[in-house]
């Protein structure tokens, strides 16, 4: 049995103690949240019927590659997981940077959790357009999927577009680090199979 350990449920001040013990005590893995702001007046919730979002806005968030990185450093055999990262807010070169930069800093211990998002206000904070999510991370996949594994990518696509670019170091999980698909819609349950 694998058993890991949501650090979004404990105080920041407790992931980098947490995490080693769980180390030391032969847990499987660690998984950190992940938003790149929180807005003030953020409406929804991922859950059915509840009338606020599940998180206060002034709640801590750290990069999680930077911290992930760091508990990379003070650890031996736990893998570092994304609970999920929202792949979508940013330019695939770079996620593909920071997860390699990651999988191959802990000697392959990355376990990439990416999901579409719930947070509407996120994306509207960013300029981008919450109805295209869906699509945006499917062509972001795309994209780092590609920089992983090909020695020369060119891309025309929806929201993306580039002419041949080369990438370097790849992955250390080959081809690259597993995949975590958050999510409980079609889409999905669809980009996951």
């Amino acid at each position: 049995m694998k058993i890991g350990i949501s650090l979004g449920g404990l105080r920041s001040r407790l992931w980098t103690e947490v995490t080693e013990a769980g180390d030391r005590l032969g847990f499987e893995s660690v998984w950190m949240p992940e938003h790149l702001v929180l807005p003030v007046q953020m409406g929804g919730s991922p859950f059915g019927g509840a009338d606020h979002p599940p998180i206060p806005a002034n709640v801590p968030v750290f990069d999680a590659f930077a911290y992930l990185g760091y508990l990379a450093g003070r650890t031996e055999e736990i893998r570092l997981g994304t609970q999920v990262y929202n792949i979508g807010l940013r330019h695939p070169f770079v996620v593909a940077r920071a997860v390699v930069t990651l999988d191959v800093v802990s000697g392959g211990r990355l376990e990439f959790g990416v999901g579409a998002s719930w947070l509407e206000a996120e994306w509207r904070a960013v300029g981008l357009d919450f109805s295209t999510r869906g699509r945006r991370v499917d062509e972001a996949l795309d994209v780092c999927r590609r920089l992983w594994s090909e020695d020369v990518v060119e891309h025309h696509g929806e929201f993306f577009d580039f002419e041949p670019v080369m990438f370097a170091p790849k992955p250390v999980q080959k081809p690259w680090p597993p995949l975590h698909i958050g999510g409980d819609g079609a889409a999905a349950l669809r980009r996951a199979a």
